[in-house]
């Protein structure tokens, strides 16, 4: 801040420049004053849900939360008075005027920033556009020609985010007109869908919840540790008896001319162990061989004529 002080002539910037601290620093104080109470209902609000928590239907819990939301409501209300504290208004210029104002939502927090346009009464721009600040301050300072180019056209404010333009409703309403030297102040609240629509708030979709059966939930079986296995116990096989007859075996008679020889069994017997050996099969005594046929009379027969006359030699 720089005073010049030199009487009537410095008067005017040097209020200006007091006007400008004085400002600065109540948006500071306002800051400092926003913090404690916000620190303020955050301790006592987690207070309540401690109290909450341990002693159940505590008198003082209520209490506790109403002092936490009436907290939560100042900083809300210190937020918008710091918003107001950071504007500078600026002073018309000689013969020329100045409109300005703030561009909020219903609950007066700052819409942020956007294109400004000053239209006439057919939406034709009569200015070049400016910006708005964080806090939704604007500003047209019009020059002399501007303010007589105007004259009584009536004016109102449309807002614009790249092609998307939008004449708020509460602007639309209450049009206005501006003179030599003069200073008009329009402040606008926007609508939540013109707020959505400039993209200056994000769209809030309600996705509607499906209902789901509420089923009791059994609690949780705890699981057992698992058993180690055992390694199985080897058993010494018993071994089953051989089967033992009264009469030993009979082999079969063999055929007549053939020596004998034992028959050999179907299948193969299965080896098993057996306590005793089993004694050996008795072979059938052998019959002697057939006589020779022999020719009646006592004389050979053809058969044994013709072998020992086999060797002579026809006459």
């Amino acid at each position: 801040m720089r005073l010049l002080n030199r009487g009537s002539d410095s008067f005017d910037d040097d209020a200006g420049e007091l006007l400008n601290g004085l400002q600065q620093r109540r948006s500071e104080l306002i800051g400092e004053i926003v913090d404690v109470h916000l620190g303020i209902g955050l301790l006592t609000g987690m207070e309540a849900e401690r109290l909450a928590q341990k002693q159940g239907a505590d008198p003082r819990v209520p209490i506790l939360r109403a002092h936490a939301e009436a907290s939560l409501a100042r900083v809300d209300a210190l937020s918008v008075e710091r918003d107001i504290a950071t504007v500078r208004t600026p002073s018309p210029p000689a013969g020329g005027a100045v409109v300005h104002g703030r561009l909020t939502d219903v609950a007066q927090h700052a819409a942020g920033r956007i294109t400004v346009v000053l239209v006439g009464d057919k939406q034709q721009p009569v200015a070049e556009p400016v910006e708005s600040d964080e806090a939704g301050y604007y500003a047209f300072v019009l020059k002399p020609e501007t303010v007589t180019a105007i004259g009584g056209t009536k004016l109102t404010i449309m807002l614009r985010d790249g092609t998307t333009q939008v004449v708020p409703a509460a602007a639309a309403a209450k049009p206005f007109t501006i003179a030599a030297g003069a200073t008009a102040q329009q402040d606008v609240a926007l609508s939540t869908a013109e707020l959505e629509k400039l993209r200056l708030r994000a769209p809030i979709v309600d996705r509607p919840v499906p209902a789901q059966p509420q089923t009791l939930e059994e609690p949780p079986v705890p699981e057992k540790p698992p058993v180690a296995a055992r390694a199985p116990v080897d058993k010494p096989s018993v071994s089953a008896p051989p089967a033992t007859s009264d009469q030993p075996p009979v082999a079969e008679t063999p055929p007549v001319g053939e020596a004998s020889a034992p028959a050999a069994p179907d299948k193969p017997a299965t080896a098993a162990p057996a306590a005793k050996a089993a004694p050996p099969a008795k072979r059938a005594p052998e019959k002697p061989p057939a006589p020779k046929e022999r020719s009646r009379g006592g004389k050979p027969g053809r058969t044994g004529a013709a072998k020992r006359g086999g060797g002579r030699k026809k006459r």
